[in-house]
């Protein structure tokens, strides 16, 4: 349950119970007391993140390495006349190093594209996995999706390095698919491959804290909002049907904060334009007292 929705239940809970204790139904409630707050959680990458992100995809000895520690150590042990019946081990997983490790990696890596685009288009994900070529005008860099939970029309600019993904993926010769984000087999990904090649990316990359595939959602619209983009084109990015939704986004970033600090400053270098220096003020003082 996400902080926001657990702290509103706490909230809700304590009036019930001050009700309770003030109707004398449950007299051994404490007159004034707070639950503790659930803390705000970082559901953004931050830009290193997203660095050490996208190069997972390309490590392929850390990969293999991944699925090596991770190999199941037990399969379904089968006795069969074909085998003159002795016994023989199945599922028990890839062996580190062959050739269908390699595979596996090769499938992860290819699957990079999609979270480029998961980063880059702000999509939820099945808007992402049924994303189709007649969506995108890779002419015009746009992207225009109707947002299933919404029905509003997102409207996105293509990135140059999504634009690039994109046709590189479509000059690759997989079975012709209307989709964009595809395997090798011309389908689109399901929820449990994204998951799995995510959950990889996520440990090769040394991010341990909470950070759901989702959150790549939320780490484009805070892309947008550290730049200064306006809360109306990331509403219209996001597929929003108001601006409320979006502001959410909206945090202080480093990149935001000295963009307040120059303000400040250049507001305060413009009014000491019009104030007079300590030498102005005693040369007027002066005046004044021959004047007088």
């Amino acid at each position: 349950m996400a902080p926001p929705t657990t702290n509103f239940a706490l909230r809700l809970l304590r009036k019930i119970l001050h009700h309770a204790r003030r109707r004398k139904i449950i007299p051994a409630v404490p007159e004034n007391f707070h639950f503790v707050k659930e803390t705000q959680l970082k559901l953004e990458m931050s830009d290193d993140e997203q660095i050490r992100f996208l190069a997972a995809f390309d490590d392929r000895e850390g990969c293999l390495a991944y699925l090596a520690r991770n190999q199941k150590r037990s399969g379904k042990v089968v006795k069969s006349p074909h085998f003159g019946f002795k016994e023989r081990k199945f599922g028990g997983g890839r062996k580190p190093g062959s050739s269908a490790s390699t595979a596996h990696f090769q499938r992860f890596q290819r699957s990079r594209t999609i979270f480029l685009g998961a980063i880059d288009l702000g999509l939820r994900e099945t808007d992402l996995r049924l994303l189709k070529h007649s969506m995108i005008d890779l002419t015009s860099g746009v992207v225009e999706v109707v947002v299933m939970k919404t029905g509003k029309t997102a409207t996105i600019a293509l990135s140059d390095r999504l634009r690039d993904a994109i046709e590189e993926a479509i000059s690759q010769p997989i079975v012709n698919s209307e989709y964009v984000f595809t395997t090798e087999s011309g389908k689109p990904y399901s929820d449990s491959t994204l998951r799995k090649y995510y959950a990889i990316a996520k440990h090769l990359a040394g991010i341990t804290r909470r950070c759901r595939l989702n959150d790549l959602r939320h780490t484009f619209a805070s892309n947008l909002a550290s730049d200064g983009v306006s809360l109306l084109i990331i509403r219209d990015g996001l597929g929003h049907t108001t601006t409320r939704m979006s502001e959410r986004y909206a945090k202080p970033s480093p990149k935001a904060l000295e963009q307040m600090r120059a303000s400040l400053n250049s507001r305060r270098d413009r009014t000491a334009l019009n104030q007079p220096s300590v030498a102005q003020k005693a040369t007027q003082l002066n005046v004044l007292v021959v004047v007088s």
